[in-house]
């Protein structure tokens, strides 16, 4: 098969998938772009509220803004890998397809 998603292995003589590893990169470039989007964000956010903020209920606030970036980088972070099993998973089901089509 020439389109790239299946190849020999050496040691089995069986094939394989092939992970396109350009679109898996692409979309963890696109997380880290999006961290340090979100990061700069809540930077600006936290100066913001500092100086509005008496000085007695800053801790507090820095807390609750620590908290809140934390969920949601991990749900950004789970999104962003159920992407890449998704892609995964469709790979797989073309592959499979391309196999039937094969033999």
């Amino acid at each position: 098969m020439k389109d790239g998603f299946l190849r020999t292995s050496p040691k089995r003589n069986s094939f394989v998938l092939d992970v396109p590893l350009s679109i898996q990169v692409m979309i963890r470039k696109q997380f880290r772009d999006t961290c340090k989007i979100q990061t700069r964000q809540y930077k600006a956010l936290k100066a913001q509220v500092l100086q509005t903020t008496p000085k007695d209920e800053q801790k507090i606030i820095i807390r609750k803004l620590k908290e809140e970036q934390r969920r949601k980088m991990a749900l950004l972070g789970e999104q962003y890998e159920q992407t890449i099993a998704d892609m995964l998973q469709k790979q797989s089901v073309r592959m499979t397809h391309s196999l039937f089509a094969f033999f």
